[in-house]
Order: structure tokens, then C-alpha cells, then sequence
């Protein structure tokens, strides 16, 4: 693909962030699958997704409990997606 523009992306990503991963892998697919490595820039921000969390961290089960309402089972399902999901795109 031949333009001369030059597309800039803005990530704000927090470095533990599963997901944030995945969609960086995907931003880098599609990058890739239309050819326009040499126009793309990518400038990353952090962001904190879990500002208030306590020094000595927190449980993660019980975490997403309180944030989203998860039962366990309803967890373990979303970590194996998530997990399935990073596999895809080699993560």
C-alpha cells in the first residue's frame, strides 16, 4: 500500500495487562497484513487499570469477584478465553 501519510497510534496500555497485549499483537497483525509498517508510528502511554490496589497485591479470583460480579467458574472460563486468545496471537 503506498501513501505517504503517516498513521500515529496511541496505546495506553498498564504493563500487566493481558488484554493490552493481545490487542498490541493485533494492532501489529493488521499492521503487517496491509504493509504499512514504514507508516505507522506507535506511541505508548501508561495507565493504571487498578490504581487503588494495595501494596502486597490482592487475590485475583476475588478481585474480579468484587470488580465484575464473577462467579469462580465464570473466571476460570474468561482466564482459559484469554488464555486461548494470547496463544492466537503468540502470546
Amino acid at each position: 500500500m503506498s501513501n505517504s501519510k503517516q498513521i500515529m497510534i496511541d496505546i495506553l496500555s498498564d504493563a500487566v495487562c493481558p488484554w493490552c497485549v493481545i490487542g498490541y499483537y493485533r494492532i501489529q497483525a493488521a499492521i503487517k497484513d496491509l504493509g504499512i509498517e514504514d507508516q505507522v508510528s506507535i506511541r505508548w502511554h501508561p495507565f493504571e487499570l487498578n490504581p487503588s490496589i494495595a501494596e502486597e497485591g490482592e487475590n485475583l479470583r476475588e478481585h474480579l469477584a468484587a470488580k465484575y460480579g464473577t462467579t469462580i467458574n465464570g473466571s476460570i472460563e474468561a482466564r482459559k478465553r484469554l488464555t486461548a486468545l494470547g496463544q492466537e496471537v503468540g502470546f
